[in-house]
């Protein structure tokens, strides 16, 4: 069994870079927090991987028996339920996770990369963001020959959902501060006299 730890003793010699680099002391912050809060997350979402040939012989009939092999095509299958209070409290806690655990992007991304800011960010991000646990679950279930995990189009909807709510807080918060000159931290515009260097 493979398990995340791993991905924790990765980050570090990440973060140090980070710090390294010496850019602004806010964007080294932000980008700190989006390094640990993704740490966090392939932990979570990707580990424990059975590598053990035992556990892989157990697993390939055990996720044969599940219907659909551990997939879900249907959108809205198992949100329904959860939205109608019908679901057990288990299935609604994991949805509740699934609908928060990528808010945080929502808000570092767009910090740390600007073009993503506008609507056509907001798409790419729901998108690929969406995506992207499922499509590491689904890889890694490829490459162990059963689904290791299960794969749900509605944690997709979720996930998205939830970076969509990263960025709108974002943009609010953006909002309220109001515009700012760039690199001077200060509402207006930054006047410079003519033939200065500042």
């Amino acid at each position: 069994m493979l398990d995340g730890s791993w991905v924790y003793v990765a980050a570090v010699p990440i973060g140090l870079a980070i710090v390294a680099l010496g850019t602004a002391r806010n964007r080294t912050v932000v980008a700190l927090v989006a390094l640990a809060h993704l740490a966090v997350l392939a932990n979570v979402a990707l580990f424990p991987i059975p590598l053990d040939p035992g556990l892989l012989a157990d697993g390939r009939p055990a996720a044969a028996s599940i219907a659909g092999g551990g997939l879900n095509p249907v959108p809205f299958a198992t949100i329904w339920p959860v939205v109608a209070g019908h679901a057990p409290p288990i299935a609604t806690r994991i949805a509740i996770l699934n609908l928060f655990v990528l808010t945080p992007a929502g808000i570092y991304l767009p910090l740390l990369f600007g073009i993503l800011r506008g609507p056509r960010g907001l798409i790419a991000l729901t998108i690929v963001g969406g995506v992207s646990i499922e499509a590491a679950q689904l890889a890694i279930s490829a490459m162990l020959g059963f689904a290791y995990r299960a794969i749900d189009i509605d944690d997709v909807i979720l996930n998205a959902i939830g970076i969509a709510i990263g960025w709108l807080v974002l943009g609010a918060a953006l909002a309220r501060r109001g515009p700012q000159a760039p690199g001077t931290g200060r509402r207006g515009s930054a006047r410079r006299a003519p033939g200065r260097r500042i």
